[in-house]
């Protein structure tokens, strides 16, 4: 067999595509495996170059992504919100519509943690038409945000899962993706490097069957996650946290600071090269010895180093639970009517009695 996806022929594909289907309930028609994340990636961005000219990638590329783009024969063009912090559907689908029909959503983003809603995602899909619609959800397992509900109503979408994000150091890149019916077959034409082999199946099964492992790590990385950000704030470091394995750390010199970390082979990437990112190191979130490392490598650096003369105020958006799940959504008049009831309510002096709380 020629490398590519794993054929739909295959009766272990075929149990494969239907347990990925049950765990992330779709149908099994709709799932495709894969061995490598990167080699995947790069053949879509094949597949959009055959109608496409460009990439519009939602906030910030990684160097992985600009590299398949390239090879694809794909410009990138970067659609920031008001900041690198804050997502914006609007800015996306209005790009969409001036400079190509193509485009890529890592959700969160793979260096700002930033998140787009469902609605945000179903806007810009909408703006797409037929152009394809790449959700890279390598953090879905942190995040929960997805675009799978919109599948069977776009004919654009694909969707790219990794199972490695579920384990700190896992070995395996391997993954799957979850299309809309309309692109499945076109999908399946593209070949890719590194054919679902049965190590790739026992990987991609084995994750995605460990589910307490996996919530032991979303509690452990929530309490580190807070704790080491805690500590470097104490140092002087301004922190942002993420729906993500990473924190970012703004600092007085990121060079200096990040080479420090670097020697003492702790993970780090400097971000001061990327648009409005100066001063920013993203930094990995790891176990509590590792994490230990990190602060106290930070702590014998002079402090003029970390602390920032002034903290950066570059706005950031949460997305809340009514923007990710389907659920009957406040009219504007009921709320403006449920605001002006309680100003009123907490405008009232309260009279002796009711302040002594006697009848």
């Amino acid at each position: 067999m020629s490398a590519g996806f794993h054929s739909p022929q295959s009766k272990s594909s075929e149990s494969l595509c239907a347990f990925i289907g049950a765990k992330s309930m779709v149908p099994a028609s709709m799932v495709i495996p894969f061995a490598n994340a990167n080699d995947t990636l790069d053949a879509l961005l094949q597949l959009a170059s055959q109608t496409a000219g460009q990439l519009v990638v939602a906030g910030h590329a990684t160097a992985e992504l600009a590299i398949g783009a390239d090879r694809a024969g794909l410009a990138v063009h970067e659609v920031a919100g008001e900041s690198p912090f804050s997502a914006d559907g609007h800015a996306i689908a209005a790009a969409v519509r001036q400079v190509g029909d193509c485009v890529y959503v890592a959700n969160p983003n793979r260096i700002t943690g930033t998140t787009f809603s469902v609605a945000d995602l179903e806007q810009i899909a909408s703006a797409l038409g037929n152009g394809l619609l790449i959700i890279d959800e390598y953090y879905y397992d942190l995040c929960g945000i997805t675009a799978t509900v919109l599948l069977d109503k776009y004919p654009n979408i694909v969707v790219i899962r990794s199972v490695s994000a579920r384990q700190t150091n896992s070995a395996s890149d391997a993954g799957f993706l979850l299309v809309s019916p309309a692109l499945v077959d076109r999908c399946r034409e593209q070949r890719i490097h590194g054919p679902v082999t049965v190590a790739v199946e026992v990987a991609i099964t084995g994750e995605l069957e460990r589910e307490s492992d996996l919530s032991r790590r979303l509690k452990l990385l929530h309490t580190e996650t807070l704790r080491l950000g805690s500590a470097l704030t104490r140092l002087g470091a301004q922190c942002r946290i993420t729906p993500t394995d990473f924190l970012l750390v703004r600092v007085a010199n990121p060079t200096e600071v990040g080479n420090r970390l670097a020697e003492n082979r702790i993970p780090v990437e400097n971000l001061d090269g990327y648009t409005e990112l100066r001063h920013y190191l993203r930094l990995q979130v790891q176990s509590p010895v590792e994490n230990d490392r990190v602060i106290e490598t930070l702590s014998r650096l002079r402090p003029a180093l970390i602390a920032n003369r002034t903290p950066e105020k570059k706005a950031a958006r949460l997305h809340r639970s009514p923007e990710t799940v389907a659920a009957p959504a406040e009219s504007p008049e009921r709320l403006h009517r449920i605001a002006i009831s309680r100003v009123a309510e907490s405008s009232r002096v309260p009279t002796t009695k009711s302040r002594l709380g006697t009848k």
